[in-house]
């Protein structure tokens, strides 16, 4: 009685693979409805075999026209999401343009928090590279009314696109970017606030 279970169940697993080489799952439902008793073999069998069509390489031949056609609604997916991604994420203006919008300067900004004109001036600029004191950071965002997201964002926004720097007489004006701690650090403030400018809390 095994013996015939088991022939019953591999002639219908054969006969399923030969009348549906790439199963959909219409063709599974049918054919478990058919032969409940295999319908775990019937599911087993019909996932392998979607795996090989699925890997399996097709030489399809594709006319000028499809071929047009599916182009032209692959640039249009691409359009639309790059829309929609500029659409969702803000674009930085730099935090010149945000200077002006908070209707302040560099200048004020440095005496409110007591730090030197030119570590700002520095930020501001592009000339200072990652990651930025936390207390700087968070003095310029109070500043100019902005959260981190945007701050982060127009980080990197002046570090790609760097104000230039007084031109040599050797050569064209040049961009020295440095760190936080090498800017503080020549700044010319007191140690004091040296130390407290990168210090973090």
């Amino acid at each position: 009685m095994a013996k015939t279970m088991t022939k019953d169940r591999d002639d219908v697993l054969y006969s399923f693979h030969t009348a549906c080489p790439a199963p959909s799952a219409a063709d599974i439902i049918e054919w478990t409805k058919r032969f409940p008793q295999y319908a775990e073999d019937i599911r087993a069998h019909a996932a392998i075999a979607r795996d090989w069509a699925a890997q399996a390489e097709v030489d399809v031949e594709v006319d000028e026209v499809a071929f047009q056609r599916a182009h032209s609604r692959a640039l249009n997916i691409i359009y639309r999401s790059a829309k929609a991604d500029s659409a969702a994420s803000p674009q930085a203006v730099g935090f010149f343009e945000l200077l002006t919008r908070a209707g302040t300067k560099i200048s004020r900004i440095a005496t409110e928090i007591g730090i030197a004109r030119a570590v700002v001036a520095d930020l501001f600029n592009g000339w200072m590279r990652p990651p930025v004191g936390g207390r700087l950071s968070r003095a310029v965002m109070n500043a100019l009314r902005i959260d981190q997201a945007t701050f982060d964002r127009e980080l990197l926004f002046a570090l790609a696109n760097p104000r230039m720097g007084e031109a040599k007489a050797s050569g064209p004006p040049q961009v020295l970017q440095r760190s936080y701690r090498e800017i503080v650090e020549s700044s010319g403030m007191s140690a004091e606030r040296i130390r407290y400018w990168l210090e973090e809390d």
